[in-house]
């Protein structure tokens, strides 16, 4: 058993033993800092292929979301994100994923704000005839 796994992540590795099929091992922590990347969940979930995990949105029969689900590259059982860490969750991904656009626009509003104090500063006035 691996270290800082929650009780339903060691239940489907044993279960993944029993069939013969790889144990679904996901890192909390390298989810939580793809997140901390991402404004979406397109880029969150490129960004997590290339650390080898997969994830998808668990929809409720009308369409809703209802889950973020998560699994292993080559493992056949995907695991809710609420039984990885309580930070997977859809609704607490999606807070993250809020709280960063917030970040990027103040960024952005703040670059355009320097660039427009440094042309107002740098702005000389035209003499007649040029």
């Amino acid at each position: 058993v691996l270290v800082n796994q929650s009780d339903r992540q060691v239940s489907a590795n044993r279960r993944a033993l029993r069939r013969g099929t790889r144990p679904n091992f996901i890192d909390p922590e390298v989810v939580v800092a793809a997140a901390a990347r991402s404004t979406d969940f397109q880029s969150m979930a490129d960004d997590l292929k290339n650390s080898g995990i997969e994830i998808q949105i668990s929809r409720r029969n009308d369409g809703m979301p209802r889950g973020i689900l998560y699994r292993q590259a080559g493992s056949d059982e995907f695991l809710a994100g609420t039984s990885i860490s309580r930070e997977l969750s859809l609704n607490k991904i999606k807070l993250r994923f809020n709280q960063n656009l917030q970040i990027q626009m103040h960024q952005t509003r703040n670059r355009i704000d320097a660039i427009s104090r440094n042309q107002i500063v740098n702005h000389q006035p035209r003499q007649r005839g040029e």
